[in-house]
Order: structure tokens, then C-alpha cells, then sequence
């Protein structure tokens, strides 16, 4: 059976995004750790920025072992963006650390599945598991999103988690938010 994204480790670039900024800047002594959870054993991992005439690098002390990653960056509408180059040359957003493993690599390099991919969604236990699946995926977004309603109008984060509720079939998700809505506009 392959290794499940959810049960690994992600790097994001999201998780550094300030210090990558800083690196952007070409600021001196970039570094830092981040908290590392594998499974059930939490550890830290070190990491520092260094530059180099084609790339930047974030060098992530996990382990024994020092790995380099190569960073770039591209120029979006809102500005730039940094990215992971794998040692697939991939460029990719997030890099993952599977259990027993001491290599941050792009999915594929480490052959990982997504959990909805491996359910059978024809048989009745697969139908079941899918929409298991996308219930608690609804509650654990639901526990990210701070603001539902601004002047008066719910947000476009909170009408997107609706639309995927309704997907779901937990329609009282929708009518509670509605019931909100005018509760506070009357």
C-alpha cells in the first residue's frame, strides 16, 4: 500500500513564508526550526537560509544529515512567490517528510497517495469512507476560518466551505450561517 500525504510531515512554503521574504531582501542570518510531527513523535527541525549565485538554498538540519533545498520565486499579481525546487527538479509548493524517512521530497518522489484516491467510491464501505473523509476535511476547515461575516455579508471563504458543505450534505451548516445572517442584519 503507498504512503498517504496526510500521514507525512509537509514543508510549506507557507510555513516560512516571513523568513522566505527576508531571503527575498537578501537579510543576513536568516534561521529558525520548525516543530516536526511524524505519526505520533514530534521533534524539531533547524533551518537557515543561504545564497548562492544561482539559487538560494534553505538548508534543513533533520537528523543527522544536513539537506539543501534550492528555492525560487516567481512574480505573481500580488507579488512574488517562493517555491521548492525537489531533487526531481520539480517546483513545487510543499515538500513532505514521510514516517521513517529523513528526506523532505515532492509527492511523487516519495510515491504518495491522497486518502480519497484509494477509496473505491462504486463499492458501499468506499461511499461511506468518502464522505467520511469529506466531513472531517469541512470540520477542520471550518476550525481555520475566523471571520464568517463582514459588514453584514458572509465572507467568500465562508460561502466557498457552504458550497462544499452542501456538497456534503450537511445542509444545516448553511442554515445555521442563514439564521446568523439575519439575526444580526435585523
Amino acid at each position: 500500500m503507498r504512503t498517504l500525504v496526510e500521514s507525512c510531515f509537509i514543508l510549506d512554503t507557507k510555513t516560512i513564508k516571513k523568513d522566505l521574504h527576508l531571503a527575498r531582501e537578501r537579510k543576513s542570518n536568516i534561521e529558525g526550526y520548525i516543530n516536526v510531527t511524524q505519526g505520533n513523535v514530534k521533534s524539531a527541525a533547524d533551518y537557515r537560509i543561504e545564497y548562492g549565485s544561482e539559487y538560494d538554498y534553505l538548508v534543513i538540519q533533520y537528523g543527522e544529515e544536513e539537506q539543501k533545498i534550492r528555492i525560487t520565486e516567481s512574480e505573481l499579481t500580488y507579488g512574488p512567490r517562493s517555491w521548492f525546487i525537489c531533487s526531481c527538479d520539480r517546483v513545487v509548493g510543499k515538500l513532505y517528510l514521510p514516517i521513517n524517512t529523513n528526506e523532505f521530497r515532492c509527492r511523487h518522489c516519495h510515491k504518495l497517495a491522497y486518502e480519497l484516491t484509494t477509496l473505491n467510491k462504486k463499492s458501499k464501505i468506499g461511499q461511506y469512507g468518502y464522505i467520511t473523509n469529506r466531513r472531517l476535511k469541512l470540520m477542520n476547515t471550518r476550525e481555520k476560518i475566523r471571520t464568517i461575516i463582514y459588514n453584514g455579508k458572509l465572507t467568500e471563504r465562508f460561502n466557498r466551505f457552504l458550497k462544499l458543505s452542501d456538497k456534503a450534505g450537511l445542509a444545516s451548516n448553511r442554515e445555521e450561517a442563514e439564521e446568523l445572517l439575519f439575526v444580526i442584519n435585523s
